[in-house]
């Protein structure tokens, strides 16, 4: 156990002015020993600014819920089942954006302090552990990681990467690892710990976790550049059977997930040091011919599925293969984000080792929305449109509602209101609605207007668009009678209507 009695933020010694300006990926480690039978397990998690927890090289959970400048989130998490007898690893990335509008997601709120907090315990038979962030936990700033920019002229998620394997990180997850080239952790003092990151200021998540399943990409839709026939990319894709690329070969293969897809990707190595691997994500085949939509030129969308007259076009990202996989140990390949695709082109070019690829698929992650209505009609064509419209609100549901997962993520006041007017149709929740009320009132200005998009880093304001939120209010009052949610929201409604009078 700690020495400590309570909790601390923490963060990497190995920081420098130059980590402070760009996105960085810190990776945190402990290790306990558990020596009877783990009745309950939970943990309370947050970071500056997001964070993927890992247990016994087990992915738990993602977070914390975006919040905003008045409410920072944490999680609680029942870590019980991941726990075992003897040796348990506690594994923790960080992805920490700068205190840099332009240089972060534009949805995820920061300060200008990074850090990790974790405050828990492991209840066995006879004992209670204590388990916290402090200075017994090791860190190791991944270098090798940098986030690239999707677009030159408007890039509002920061969250594709390009990456070295680091063997530093070789197999870090595991409990019977070193943490050798690794550091100590600094624990940050109280008085420096700004009041929004105060553990007494800390809010409860107030939505459910996302949904995670383990996915497989449908068919291989065209083979561009491979000795491997379209079969092998299958038995790959399908049944996780090992593909083999010789050496000094560019590869290029582009596959479907059959419909849009919101996911963790996850690929596995062998060997194949130097190896460079692109992976670019797309919604759609467009045409060479493009228009001009908003002042950004965009191709053309014809046959999103037509691979015969048009090509791949999208966002990607790049890992370099650092070589030290083994087939019983493979190099492991994880985005931190969750992707949004439809098709991928996978391009790779091997240098002097052939590489072997054992695994490439997603973990699909959305907000676990449960359908509880059903539409029927004479007119079967209409169950088509039925399934889409679930499909689209569903991938667009996250922590927030989403504009679009693919381009944006960001939650719109406009966009908000019809996709939540569906949700209360549909599924009766309106935990996320309410979550978006409140992230809309929390983005109030002194005049009063709301931003457009809330959570937002900086100000965005569209003046119109609070009429929306009133409507947004006023939907929510007449599904669910909350006289409470009410009274308090309607200062905030007042300021919008006074801001409208001036």
């Amino acid at each position: 156990m700690s020495k400590r009695q309570n909790a601390a933020w923490i963060w990497t010694q190995d920081w420098s002015s130059k980590d402070q300006q760009v996105a960085r990926l810190v990776c945190f480690r402990k290790r306990i020993q558990i020596n009877e039978h783990v009745e309950k397990a939970s943990l309370k998690v947050t970071a500056d600014s997001r964070y993927k927890l890992f247990i016994n090289s087990k992915f738990v959970q993602v977070g914390p819920l975006k919040g905003n400048r008045q409410k920072w989130y944490y999680d609680q998490i029942d870590i019980t089942k991941y726990l075992h007898l003897g040796s348990n690893t506690i594994a923790i990335q960080v992805l920490r954006y700068p205190a840099i509008h332009l240089a972060g997601n534009y949805s995820v709120t920061r300060t200008e302090m990074p850090g990790l907090y974790l405050n828990g315990y492991i209840q066995t038979v006879n004992n209670v552990m204590t388990i916290q962030t402090d200075e017994t936990w090791k860190s190791f700033n991944d270098r090798q990681f940098e986030i690239v920019s999707e677009a030159s002229d408007f890039a509002p998620m920061q969250i594709y990467e390009k990456r070295r394997g680091e063997p530093l990180l070789k197999y870090w997850l595991d409990a019977d690892i070193s943490c050798e080239g690794w550091h100590s952790v600094r624990v940050i003092s109280n008085q420096q710990v700004p009041m929004i990151l105060q553990p007494q200021n800390l809010y409860k998540r107030t939505v459910p976790f996302m949904e995670r399943r383990l996915s497989h990409f449908s068919t291989v839709k065209k083979i561009v550049n491979s000795n491997q026939s379209s079969d092998s990319w299958r038995d790959l894709l399908v049944d996780d059977q090992p593909l083999t690329i010789g050496a000094h070969q560019h590869t290029i293969v582009e596959i479907s997930a059959g419909s849009e897809q919101t996911g963790y990707l996850r690929l596995n190595f062998n060997h194949g040091a130097g190896t460079q691997v692109k992976i670019i994500q797309s919604e759609a085949y467009v045409l060479s011919q493009t228009t001009v939509v908003n002042g950004l030129t965009i191709p053309i969308k014809k046959d999103r599925e037509d691979e015969v007259h048009g090509h791949l076009e999208g966002f990607f990202d790049t890992y370099f293969v650092s070589g030290y996989g083994t087939t019983t140990h493979p190099e492991k390949y994880r985005p931190f984000w969750f992707r949004t695709f439809r098709f991928i082109r996978l391009e790779i070019v091997t240098n002097e080792q052939p590489v072997t690829i054992s695994q490439f698929d997603y973990e699909s992650t959305m907000y676990p929305l449960v359908v509880k209505s059903a539409v029927k009609t004479s007119d079967t064509s209409l169950s088509d449109i039925w399934q889409l419209s679930e499909r689209t609100l569903s991938h667009c549901m996250h922590e927030t509602y989403e504009d679009c997962p693919y381009y944006e993520q960001q939650q719109y006041l406009m966009d908000t209101r019809a996709q939540i007017l569906y949700t209360y149709a549909i599924a009766a929740d309106e935990r996320l609605a309410r979550k978006a009320i409140d992230d809309f009132k929390c983005s109030q200005n002194k005049d009063g207007t709301l931003n457009a998009s809330a959570p937002n880093y900086e100000e965005n304001i569209i003046p119109t668009f609070a009429v929306y939120y009133i409507w947004m209010f006023y939907d929510h009052m007449m599904y669910f009678d909350d006289q409470q949610l009410l009274k308090d929201n309607l200062q905030t409604v007042e300021n919008i209507l006074a801001y409208a009078w001036c």
